[in-house]
């Protein structure tokens, strides 16, 4: 039997994890903690959770840091753990950010005194790869005009310990509604203009723009070449970037239908569109379209729904080129205003004003073809379904004398071996077996492609 690797965006409908209040915003680090800030009219908090298993995580003993009645906004993380946390006092001011260094598996600690940011609301906030933080805020001027803003970038001086570096990027008198870091260290601010006065109802949205930068010397940036302007009647809302250079940037009309268009990179910090936009359908107009990427380049859509506040993301599989399928699979989750954001291994967290659920990705498993004729075999003996105790368990099975095996757990390498010159091999995994069921099969080569073994089950029960 061939074996050939089988792409899959497909997540278990099921959340592993469930956890209830209003989930403002929510992110990973790069180990797997999961973060998120949760809201209430009494305290505010930004709870550290541990992971357990794959996509499972410890509930019921968060790391907890509480701001009382002050919000906690624009959460991000590092590539070396360092965690900002920006805080907007209920009757102050002035606007803190305040660094945290992890100092234990998900335990925080913070580092220094709080940065003042003066009289700005925080937007959002990001690190670039090179561990660079960029922090998007406005200020509010009043009369009919909705705020000035800018993005400040800050340098890490020492151990998580950052200060502004230059003036900040200022993109004139409008709302930035994201930001976003490519591997590549581009930086891209997405921002509209609105017509709107100080009190009552929020600003309209008139135009909007996704305007880049590259990087000319650590942590500073230059606006490259013109804005990414919105056609008529269509207004930007949000950007992402794919780990192999694509450029998401979502978008509503004045329908309230929503789109995403992808864009391939024809240069340092250059896009051109790639295909027509994705159309998402029509949602809420007072839910903000976002959207994300997975470490494996699958595509997450965000909204809440036009009929009602329910939640619901779509995923979409890559094709090629900066070009996706229509969605694979769509998610609902209960609440409004949903906010997404993936681990390191892909699982998928989806925040809302409810809760916050984590979907584990289904495992992509091999798309075995027959060969017509090929001496080559490999088989695994002993029953079909067993249980054990430990988690490297002794597993034997026969194959063509010589012949080279590779064992798979969970689509997973976990040894390699010879059959001998009776066809016989054993193998102990160099790497644990997970807690509870194993899908175990071995291959050997034949020639270009790989012949594939009968399937196990192995339960592993131990403590």
């Amino acid at each position: 039997m061939s074996v050939k690797a089988q792409e899959s965006c497909l997540y278990n409908p099921n959340p592993t994890t469930q956890i209830t209040g209003f989930s403002t915003s929510v992110v990973f680090s790069a180990n797997g903690c999961l973060i998120r800030s949760f809201q209430s009219s009494i305290n505010n908090q930004v709870l550290i959770y541990k992971p357990i298993d794959a996509c499972s995580y410890d509930v019921a003993n968060p790391q907890v840091i509480n701001f009382g009645v002050n919000s906690a906004l624009g959460l991000a993380v590092s590539p070396n753990g360092c965690l900002a946390i920006g805080i907007q006092p209920l009757e102050e001011d002035s606007t803190l950010l305040q660094m945290y260094r992890q100092t234990a598996e998900c335990t925080y600690s913070p580092v220094g005194s709080p940065i003042n940011l003066g009289n700005n609301g925080i937007i959002d906030a990001a690190f670039s790869p090179n561990g660079c933080l960029a922090i998007a805020y406005s200020q509010f001027l009043g009369g009919p005009s909705v705020s000035n803003a800018f993005v400040q970038i800050y340098t890490q001086e020492s151990n998580c310990q950052y200060a502004p570096l230059g003036s900040p990027i200022s993109v004139g008198n409008n709302t930035i509604t994201g930001l976003a870091f490519s591997s590549n260290d581009c930086l891209a601010i997405v921002y509209n203009n609105g017509v709107g006065q100080s009190e009552g109802p929020p600003p309209v949205a008139t135009s909007s723009a996704v305007q880049l930068y590259a990087a000319t010397t650590s942590c500073q940036y230059s606006a490259l070449g013109n804005p990414i302007t919105s056609t008529a009647n269509t207004i930007q809302s949000s950007v992402a970037f794919s780990s192999n250079g694509c450029l998401a940037i979502g978008y509503t009309d004045t329908n309230n239908n929503a789109y995403v268009q992808l864009y391939n990179q024809i240069g340092s910090c250059q896009y051109a569109p790639s295909g027509m936009p994705i159309s998402v359908g029509s949602i809420n107009s007072a839910g903000a379209l976002k959207v994300a990427f997975s470490s494996a380049n699958c595509l997450a859509v965000s909204y809440n729904t036009s009929t009602d506040l329910t939640a619901q993301i779509q995923i979409y599989a890559p094709l090629a080129s900066c070009q996706y399928a229509s969605a694979s699979q769509v998610i609902t989750a209960a609440g409004s205003n949903p906010t997404v954001a993936f681990s390191p291994t892909n699982c998928l967290a989806v925040g809302t004003n409810s809760g916050l659920n984590v979907y584990a990705p289904i495992p992509t498993e091999p798309i075995v073809t027959p060969v017509p004729t090929s001496p080559v075999r490999v088989v695994l003996c002993g029953p079909k379904c067993r249980t054990t105790t430990t988690k490297k368990p002794k597993i034997v099975g026969r194959a063509t004398p010589g012949a080279t095996i590779y064992l798979q757990a969970n689509n997973k390498l976990i040894g390699k071996t010879t059959a001998n010159s009776k066809g016989v091999f054993c193998i102990i995994p160099c790497r644990a077996l997970c807690k509870g069921c194993n899908g175990i099969v071995a291959f050997t080569p034949n020639g270009s492609t790989m012949v594939s073994s009968n399937a196990i089950q192995i339960f592993v029960n131990c403590r």
